[in-house]
C-alpha cells in the first residue's frame, strides 16, 4: 500500500484551539472507532475486533492512540480484510495521512480529523493469543463466534518470562562499562553529537534491562513513572545531557547505574557481568577528562 497524504484534511489552528479547550473530550474518538467497526464486523472473516490501551482502560484523552486489533482465523485472510478496510476508509472519518508500520507490515497507522492516531493491526487468533499486549488492557468490541473471548482468556494467561530476555540482559551486564570507554574516544575525538547520542541509547536500554530485572514487560518508556522504581527514573533523568561538557560526568552516572543497582541482580541470577572493569573504566574517564579539558586549554 502507498502512503498517501491528504492536505485538505489537515485541520486549521482554529480548529484545534476549540478541540484542545476540553482535551479529555473523547466523542472524536468514539465516533471514529464505531464508524471502523459498523464497517469492519460487516467483512465475514473477521472473527472478532478489540481495542486496546487507555481507551480500553478508561484513561484516554484527546492525545490517545486508537489501538484497533482486528483478528480473523487464517493468514490469507489478512490481506483480504485490510483491502475491504481500506475500500471503505472515507467512511470511518477524514483521512489526514496514512502509512504502513516500519515494525510490523501488515499494521497501518492512519490519522483521522482532527490528528487521531488509529492504529489498525490484523492478525490471526493464533498470534493474538500470543500477544500479551492484547491480555493486558483490553476490551472486546466485537465476538463473531466466541472465539475473541477464548483468543483473550489465552492472552491474559501469558506471563513475563525472565528467560526470553536473557540474552539482552547478559550483553548488557558484559558490554556496558566497555560502552563509557567507546564513548570516550568520540569525546576525545571532539564527536560530541555522538556522545549524546550513544549516551540517549544506553540510558533507554539500561531502563528497559532494568525493567527485565524487575519482571517488567517492555512498553518503552511509557507510563514508566508509575511502572519503574523512583530511583530508577532518577538514574535515567539525571542522564538527560544538556551541554557537551556534562558527557564525562554521566558517564560516571551509567557506571553508578550499573554497579550499584544492576549488579546485585546479576548476581542474583548468577549472570557474568564487568563490573571488575569499573574501576578501571572509572579512571580512564577522569584521566582523560583532565586531558581533553587542557586540550581545549590550549585551543
Amino acid at each position: 500500500m502507498k502512503l498517501k497524504v491528504f492536505p485538505k484534511n489537515i485541520p486549521e489552528l482554529k480548529e484545534m484551539k476549540i478541540v484542545l479547550e476540553n482535551y479529555h473530550d473523547l466523542h472524536y474518538h468514539e465516533n471514529i472507532y464505531k464508524n471502523a467497526l459498523q464497517i469492519i464486523t460487516s467483512i465475514s472473516q473477521v472473527e472478532a475486533v478489540f481495542i486496546l490501551g487507555s481507551i480500553a482502560n478508561g484513561t484516554a484523552d484527546f492525545f490517545s492512540d486508537i489501538d484497533f486489533y482486528v483478528m480473523c482465523i487464517e493468514e490469507e485472510d489478512i490481506k483480504t480484510i485490510q483491502d475491504q478496510i481500506l475500500s471503505k476508509l472515507n467512511q470511518i472519518g477524514p483521512i489526514i495521512h496514512i502509512y504502513q508500520s516500519n515494525a510490523k507490515p501488515n499494521d497501518l497507522i492512519i490519522y483521522f480529523k482532527p490528528f487521531i492516531k488509529f492504529e489498525l493491526v490484523i492478525d490471526t487468533n493464533k498470534n493474538l493469543s500470543n500477544n500479551w499486549k492484547l491480555g493486558n488492557s483490553s476490551k472486546t468490541l466485537f465476538d463473531r463466534n466466541g472465539l475473541g473471548k477464548r483468543t483473550l482468556q489465552d492472552a491474559q494467561k501469558l506471563n513475563f518470562n525472565f528467560l526470553d530476555h536473557i540474552n539482552e540482559i547478559t550483553n548488557l551486564a558484559i558490554e556496558l562499562p566497555s560502552f563509557c570507554y567507546i564513548i570516550c574516544g568520540y569525546l576525545m575525538r571532539g564527536e560530541y553529537v555522538t556522545s549524546i547520542d550513544f549516551i540517549s541509547w544506553i540510558r533507554r536500554k539500561m531502563l528497559r534491562v532494568s525493567g527485565f530485572l524487575l519482571g517488567i514487560r517492555d512498553e518503552g518508556t511509557r507510563r514508566a513513572e508509575e511502572r519503574f522504581r523512583p530511583e530508577l527514573i532518577d538514574y535515567y533523568s539525571n542522564l538527560l545531557v544538556s551541554n557537551f561538557d556534562e558527557i564525562w560526568d554521566k558517564l560516571h552516572i551509567i557506571l553508578n547505574w550499573y554497579s550499584d543497582w544492576m549488579v546485585p541482580f546479576f548476581n542474583e541470577n548468577n549472570i557474568k557481568h564487568a563490573e571488575k572493569e569499573v574501576v578501571l573504566i572509572r579512571n580512564i574517564i577522569n584521566i582523560l577528562k583532565i586531558r581533553h579539558e587542557r586540550l581545549k586549554e590550549e585551543a
